[in-house]
């Protein structure tokens, strides 16, 4: 993103078939970024209709929040944090609705008890990370998510209301 606009202004020179290359790759990484967007409001819609309510994590949050301009962070996926007793029913949900977990649990009660994240893919190759908490190990542990979920930011997407981490949290997570 930071590339293709410094290009586009002159303050980088490149020459004209990277150029191009660049500004069709960024535009196409702005295209799948926007496919997730609209997927995002969809999920979080089915999770909040079970009672779920998730916290936007990474990609849109900092694009619509951190960034000067959104289509300057572009992202590949999907992240939500969910409370930790509810994991297993938001997990359970999207499965039930189509997307398919990559690893199974390593027994039943781990997911809420220890895992960082639960990765989902669905058919069409969206990916979905649900988080429990921000790291993996004794460290993810030390968290208090209760707060993650607690002192939250607002951000806009399509004339629809979301949470992300507030904006300490979004900075802590950034530098894990």
């Amino acid at each position: 993103g930071v590339l293709a606009v410094a290009a586009g202004a002159g303050a980088v020179e490149l020459p004209d078939p990277v150029a191009e290359d660049l500004h069709r790759r960024h535009h196409d990484a702005l295209v799948w970024a926007m496919t997730l967007e609209i997927e995002l409001l969809a999920v979080v819609d089915r999770l909040e209709g079970a009672g779920i309510e998730p916290v936007v994590l990474k990609g849109p949050a900092l694009a619509h929040l951190d960034a000067p301009d959104p289509a300057l962070r572009t992202f590949a996926d999907l992240d939500l944090l969910v409370p930790a007793d509810q994991l297993p029913d938001a997990v359970a949900m999207l499965v039930a609705d189509g997307a398919i977990r990559r690893v199974a649990e390593r027994r039943p009660g781990w997911d809420r008890r220890f895992a960082k994240s639960v990765t989902l893919q669905r058919p069409d190759g969206l990916e979905l990370d649900l988080h429990r908490t921000l790291v993996d190990g004794a460290h993810g542990g030390r968290i208090p998510t209760r707060d993650l979920h607690r002192d939250r930011a607002g951000f806009e997407l399509a004339g629809r209301s979301l949470w992300a981490l507030a904006p300490v949290h979004r900075a802590l997570h950034s530098a894990l």
